[in-house]
C-alpha cells in the first residue's frame, strides 16, 4: 500500500505511530526485525507521524517482555 499510486503519501497524515518488532539474532542479520523496519517506514512514507524509534526485541538474547516494556516507558511513553 506504502507504494500505490493510488494512495497518496499524505493517507495517515493524521495518524502517530510506534512499532515494536521482535526477531532472533540466532538468524541471518539481514532479516532481523525486517517486517517491523519496514512497516515502520512504511507508515512514515504515507505521512504518519513516528513518535519514537522503532524498538526491536531479539529473541535470543533475553526476556521479550521486560525488553518491550522498557521500549514502551522510555521510548513510547514519553511521546504520547
Amino acid at each position: 500500500m506504502a507504494r500505490d499510486f493510488r494512495v497518496g503519501s499524505g493517507h495517515l497524515r493524521a495518524t502517530a505511530f510506534g512499532v515494536y518488532g521482535v526477531g532472533s539474532s540466532a538468524y541471518d542479520a539481514r532479516d532481523f526485525c525486517t517486517a517491523a523496519k519496514g512497516l515502520d517506514a512504511d507508515l512514515a512514507r504515507l505521512g504518519g507521524a513516528r513518535l519514537c524509534a522503532v524498538g526491536l526485541g531479539d529473541d535470543a538474547a533475553g526476556d521479550l517482555e521486560r525488553d518491550c516494556a522498557r521500549w514502551a516507558t522510555r521510548e513510547l511513553a514519553p511521546a504520547l
